[in-house]
């Protein structure tokens, strides 16, 4: 099967169920005890073979984050691929919360891009059913539609809860009516979308010229282009049918008819072994992110955000001090026997081999600036004694 990208909608408040879902997300509503209702549409996509998958989150994530942490119980906890939560952030280049499918799907183009598949299936994540989307995926590509949608026969007098298909002979749909009050039809949409590339990039809101410009972007004589900057200014002049996408450590330009290829693109750069390959300078954690700022010999910067209540596992480092300077909220550190609450402008130093901690006792984001120093900085000088998301 070709790469595919899952991104499974995990937002919804939930309102029809009342307290269940008054102080959690409704993909994160109990069911059947240990389960939740977001584990239908996870375990479908790795019985189906799936094992990328990106689940955005928006009401009262928090529970749906301790849950779904690094994705462990299913199989998810990998160097390439897994699952990665996304919750929307206002910014300088950030329009808003989601406020609906196709705007979080808008809002994190971007990311679809650098995941380098040749197909995205958007998922439901508060639906109970069971699925293999293999032969779905199959049926789309034999077809070379731009979308398929997936849909279910229900009792016509159920349809007005629903959104109603209607299709021709040849199964494409010919009208797609949300919720009506006197159904035509009684094929209803299941909410599980199968994309190509061009067809996802038309969701984009385009100016005058066909152009979907996002971040710090200037363009003259450009047409029918998408061009996305994640930071650093980006000039285009003369194009037409083209996407750039660049973020803080890689540019990406493309014809936007052979978007879908990047994946040979990603290939090689694993072969070669290169970094950008194998992680994002943003990476993201159950209990946050944290984003690479400056490296050179013997060390390195990072900026940490710590989701309110979230903590870090209890670890140490054989090869690297580190030094922690609160610059937004406060944080709560242990360091060997010691526990302390480290406030705005202050700082705490964690010497080499010494057990610590951090965590956000807080209701607002944690945000702090990591030094480190010594011979080695990698990720897998983490030695973890203890974690809430079973990665000891």
């Amino acid at each position: 099967m070709s790469n595919v990208l899952a991104v499974i909608l995990a937002g919804g408040q939930g309102e029809r169920l009342s307290i269940l879902s008054e102080k959690r997300a409704k993909p994160a509503v109990p069911f059947a005890g240990k389960y939740r209702i977001i584990d239908f549409a996870l375990s479908n996509c790795v019985n189906s073979g799936i094992y990328d998958i990106a689940v955005l989150t928006q009401y009262r994530p928090h529970s749906l984050h301790d849950h779904i942490g690094i994705g462990k119980p299913w199989d998810l906890d990998r160097r390439h691929g897994g699952v990665r939560l996304l919750q929307p952030f206002i910014g300088r280049q950030d329009s808003d919360w989601y406020s609906g499918t196709a705007d979080a799907v808008y809002q994190n183009l971007a990311f679809i891009m650098e995941s380098s598949s040749d197909y995205v299936l958007i998922l439901a994540g508060d639906h109970i059913y069971r699925m293999d989307y293999r032969p779905m995926i199959a049926f789309h590509q034999q077809h070379g539609a731009d979308v398929t949608l997936g849909g279910v026969v229900i009792p016509l007098e159920e349809g007005s809860r629903f959104g109603i298909l209607e299709t021709d002979r040849s199964g494409h749909v010919t009208a797609f009516v949300e919720k009506p009050p006197n159904p035509s039809s009684n094929l209803v949409s299941m909410g599980v979308y199968i994309f190509s590339w061009p067809a996802l990039r038309d969701i984009a809101k385009a100016d005058g010229d066909g152009n979907v410009l996002q971040g710090d972007v200037l363009a003259e004589r450009m047409t029918n282009s998408y061009v996305r900057s994640e930071g650093r200014l980006v000039a285009a002049v003369g194009l037409d049918n083209v996407v750039v996408v660049a973020t803080d450590d890689a540019v990406l330009v493309a014809d936007a008819n052979s978007a879908a290829e990047v994946s040979g693109i990603v290939a090689k750069l694993r072969g070669q072994n290169r970094s950008e390959s194998q992680q994002h300078v943003t990476c993201h954690r159950p209990w946050g992110h944290y984003r690479s700022v400056d490296a050179g010999d013997r060390f390195q910067v990072k900026r940490i955000t710590v989701k309110p209540g979230a903590k870090l596992s209890l670890q140490k480092h054989y090869h690297r001090a580190e030094h922690w300077v609160v610059v937004h909220g406060t944080a709560m550190v242990q360091r060997g026997e010691e526990r302390m609450l480290v406030r705005e402008n202050e700082s705490v130093y964690i010497p080499i081999g010494t057990e610590h901690r951090l965590e956000n006792p807080g209701k607002l984001p944690l945000q702090l600036i990591e030094v480190q120093s010594g011979p080695y900085l990698g990720e897998d000088d983490i030695v973890r004694v203890s974690d809430s998301y079973g990665r000891a």
